[in-house]
């Protein structure tokens, strides 16, 4: 969700502890925010999120080099290691 994606961008961008996103998160999801979009309940699903952002670019990143060492390596005449 778009409201997840802008919580943790501004989290990991400040340096936010967990009690900071912890009490910020218990506030959007009902103590003081009406019709929150975050799914994010408290740190331990930011962690998660991150978790999954992060899985998801190292794989996205070795199957790019992958390809690009295929492609280009013959081309430029050179020897895989």
């Amino acid at each position: 969700m778009q409201s997840d994606f802008e919580f943790t961008k501004v989290a990991v961008g400040r340096g936010f502890t967990a009690e900071a996103a912890n009490t910020l998160l218990d506030g959007y999801s009902g103590r003081w925010a009406d019709n929150s979009k975050t799914t994010l309940l408290d740190n331990e699903y930011l962690q998660d999120s991150l978790s999954a952002a992060r899985n998801f670019v190292i794989q996205e990143h070795m199957v790019l080099c992958s390809v690009f060492q295929e492609n280009l390596t013959p081309i430029l005449g050179l020897k895989m290691v």
